[in-house]
């Protein structure tokens, strides 16, 4: 996966069923992109990617875009969301 030239550094998913812990019918994904760095057009294209798959598949999926630095220093490196994509999430 390439935006712009960028690749991400990590992109890993947080839902139960990612997790295979709910059923199928779950609507709901939150997936967690690092890039080295990024700007608008990152992030607009992750975004338009995440809403078409969802479409598609009757899917709500919640892209969390953050750069290298905001993931590792960051306000959100101290969020639950982050710890909770770190202890339990799937890598992609």
């Amino acid at each position: 996966m390439v935006f712009d030239g960028c690749i991400p550094i990590l992109v890993c998913g947080l839902s139960a069923l990612a997790q295979g812990e709910m059923p199928h019918g779950s609507l709901i994904f939150d997936i967690l992109f690092v890039l080295p760095q990024k700007d608008k057009s990152d992030e607009s294209a992750i975004m338009d990617i995440c809403w078409e798959i969802g479409f598609e598949n009757d899917r709500v999926i919640t892209p969390v875009i953050l750069d290298r630095k905001q993931f590792e220093r960051g306000p959100m490196s101290e969020s639950a969301l982050i710890d909770n994509i770190l202890h339990e999430g799937v890598a992609a």
